[in-house]
C-alpha cells in the first residue's frame, strides 16, 4: 500500500461545499494497522491482506463474505 491522499479541496476551505478525500492507511504499529469498522469495532489489518479483501472491506452494503482470519 502507497502512503498517497486524495483531496479534492482543501479541508475547511467552503462552508457550503463538502470536500470529498481518499487517505490510504497508515500507522507505526509493525505489519499492519488499526481500522474502525462500521459497527464501532477496531480491527487490526495485517499488512499480507490481499488486496481484493482490503477493497472489500471499504464498501458499504457489498454483500462481501469475510473471515475474521482473512485481515
Amino acid at each position: 500500500m502507497q502512503s498517497v491522499d486524495f483531496l479534492s479541496m482543501h479541508p475547511g476551505a467552503s462552508a457550503t461545499v463538502p470536500s470529498f478525500a481518499v487517505i490510504t492507511p497508515r500507522c507505526h504499529h509493525p505489519n499492519g494497522v488499526n481500522a474502525t469498522m462500521m459497527d464501532g469495532s477496531v480491527r487490526f489489518i495485517r499488512n499480507t491482506i490481499a488486496m481484493p479483501t482490503f477493497q472489500a472491506l471499504g464498501t458499504r452494503a457489498g454483500g462481501e463474505k469475510r473471515s475474521d482470519d482473512a485481515f
